[in-house]
């Protein structure tokens, strides 16, 4: 897995931790009103394939990790729900970030 994660803008490295990508995930989950059990599956899918993306590297980036969640959750144009989930997150960026 990765062991460093690089700040966006050039901020300082950080050990990765697998669990502010699951914190995130479920947060955007809450904020975007999907009932708990199909945000849950989501959730869970989505945070695999970015922990297997993150396993591949050495050092990865925020914005790398992101991209990765946002395609994950966007992959499929006709699923309503994990759309949702991806423009919370977006929304959260925006207000926050």
């Amino acid at each position: 897995m990765a062991n460093i994660i690089l700040k966006k803008g050039g901020r300082a490295s950080e050990p990765f931790v697998a669990d502010k990508i699951r914190m995130s995930l479920e947060r955007a989950a809450q904020d975007s009103g999907i009932e708990e059990p199909v945000a849950e599956k989501i959730v869970r899918e989505t945070y695999y394939e970015t922990i297997v993306f993150a396993i591949r590297c050495n050092e990865v980036n925020t914005t790398d990790i992101r991209d990765k969640i946002i395609d994950s959750l966007t992959a499929s144009e006709e699923d309503e729900k994990k759309n949702a989930i991806a423009a919370a997150w977006v929304d959260y960026e925006r207000r926050f970030k």
